[in-house]
């Protein structure tokens, strides 16, 4: 009985179910880890963020990230050269987890800017620094340490400007 009142309801709640899952969801700005991938033998000499705002829409933005990795956001540097890089970040850095339903609306800031260099390895000499004065009848002979020399590895700028490394100073007074 009543078959039409029947696919009446059942149609208004099909209409109702897709009005409602049709929704675009809740809009909320997260704070995701920025990722770097470098080439081989290259570092970031300046200063770096380490985290972007995203702004972001879905139902699972209600509530907390059970166990669903956190986006990340991801610049690929992977054939980048040395020298200053400024990345535009768009929505299409952003990793989110597959059959999230989420929507990445907007990364801010929108802009970074990245300074690369070699990494090199210099092999320098350790001095150490003698301070105060030698009590009376006593004198210095020499001096020897071990090692004598040390390989420090780094940024090019960094590392060329190194000509030695000096240990804390031995007292020689009292």
């Amino acid at each position: 009985e009543n078959w039409t009142l029947k696919a009446t309801a059942l149609l208004l709640a099909l209409m109702l179910w897709l009005f409602v899952r049709g929704e675009p969801g809740p809009e909320r700005v997260v704070t995701i880890p920025l990722e770097v991938q470098l080439p081989s033998q290259m570092e970031i000499v300046n200063d770096r963020m380490t985290t972007v705002e995203v702004t972001m829409r879905g139902a699972n933005l209600s509530g907390k990230w059970f166990n669903t990795p956190l986006p990340t956001c991801v610049i690929d540097l992977q054939k980048a050269r040395e020298g200053e890089h400024t990345v535009t970040l768009t929505r299409d850095n952003v990793r989110v987890p597959k059959g999230s339903g989420i929507e990445i609306l907007q990364v801010n800031p929108a802009r970074v800017l990245l300074v690369l260099e070699r990494t090199v390895s210099k092999d320098v000499p350790i001095v150490v620094p003698l301070r105060g004065k030698v009590p009376h009848g006593f004198e210095v002979l020499g001096q020897t340490q071990n090692p004598t020399r040390l390989t420090v590895t780094g940024p090019r700028s960094r590392i060329q400007s190194i000509s030695e490394i000096a240990t804390e100073a031995i007292e020689l007074s009292g």
